[in-house]
């Protein structure tokens, strides 16, 4: 199921997009695929064993390692992330605004409100790579410099963790 509260389809899209922009040997479908891994909530449809799938051809494999790795190192439009959150506040703002106008003083502020689910937005996408990049390259070069790339940078206490635990695993 792809992530309905996060602009779905919209997501799933721009992941895609970022994907193709990364110049990969894939094809629509293919990033498409990566894209609904990134971007699903519950992920029940088989969006990770489709990933797995694809890595499993040899000739697709160094592509797939390339998004996914990508995608870890948040080499995404985050400027359209941030619009299309905005975008969801605004709808969600106008879609009830007398119970919206009575919680107004306790609600945060728009662009607070984008920021924090920008940064799980990303942290989603962070974990989901990473964790695609470990079961298809399991040990290897690249991922080890993914995660050590990521380990140099900022990151939410969940995902260092998550990189730390791989890093572990990856001698």
């Amino acid at each position: 199921m792809i992530a309905r509260g996060w602009g779905g389809r919209r997501v799933a899209g721009a992941l895609a997009a970022v994907l193709l922009a990364s110049g990969c040997a894939l094809t629509v479908r293919e990033h498409r695929a990566l894209g609904s891994w990134l971007a699903c909530s519950e992920c029940d449809a088989g969006q990770f064993d489709s990933v797995v799938a694809l890595a499993r051809r040899p000739h697709k494999r160094g592509a797939v390692i390339g998004a996914l790795r990508d995608a870890a190192l948040v080499r995404a439009d985050t400027v359209r992330i941030m619009a299309d959150l905005a975008q969801a506040y605004a709808r969600d703002s106008a879609r009830a605004p007398a119970v919206i106008g009575a919680l107004r003083p306790l609600l945060p502020s728009r662009e607070t409100w984008v920021q924090a689910h920008a940064r799980n937005r990303v942290a989603v996408v962070q974990a989901r790579a990473l964790r695609a990049l470990a079961v298809i390259d399991s040990g290897g070069a690249r991922l080890r410099a993914t995660l050590d790339s990521l380990r140099a940078r900022w990151l939410r206490p969940d995902i260092l963790n998550l990189v730390d635990s791989l890093r572990a695993l990856a001698p």
